[in-house]
């Protein structure tokens, strides 16, 4: 692609076989370019006339899109559109996020430690009961003991001391 602009206030109109192309003017209201195709140029740049102007620099040809054409206010009203929706989608996911991050640090403290608590009660409680039960034991344990030292004091004479 190529775009074409006179560098002067003169419109120059070129005419290739059956179509005719109309080079617009340095200063336009709606910064106006002829864009045409490569072979379409190629035809347009042979013609003596447009090839020395082309030379001379009364043509102007830009191989990329001009930016006075990206930057035009219809372009940057498209943009502008587009950009809006980006932003309101993005803010959309901005809110949604500190939602979540609301809810992640919202965390009830309060209601863990009363688990925390809970659980410490019961690890008590089962350990008491094991402990009580060891100690039961133990203390059977030893009446038996004291039991058969007994018999035996008996067994050897002595009296049982009670």
């Amino acid at each position: 692609m190529k775009w074409l602009k006179s560098t002067s206030q003169k419109a120059w109109t070129v005419g290739t076989g059956d179509k005719q192309y109309v080079i617009p003017q340095c200063d336009t209201r709606d910064n106006r370019w002829l864009k045409v195709g490569d072979d379409e140029y190629a035809e347009i740049s042979s013609l003596p006339v447009v090839a020395s102007l082309i030379k001379a620099g009364g043509i102007t040809v830009l191989s990329e899109e001009p930016a006075e054409l990206r930057n035009s206010v219809p372009h940057l009203q498209v943009t502008n559109t587009q950009l809006k929706a980006e932003l309101d989608t993005v803010k959309a996911e901005c809110e949604s996020l500190r939602a979540q991050l609301a809810n992640t640090t919202g965390i009830d403290i309060e209601k863990i430690k009363d688990e925390v608590r809970q659980q410490c009660e019961e690890e008590k409680k089962k350990a008491l009961e094991e402990l009580d039960a060891k100690a039961s034991q133990e203390i059977e344990a030893r009446d038996k003991t004291i039991e058969k030292l007994k018999k035996q004091i008996k067994k050897l004479g002595g009296e049982s001391e009670e």
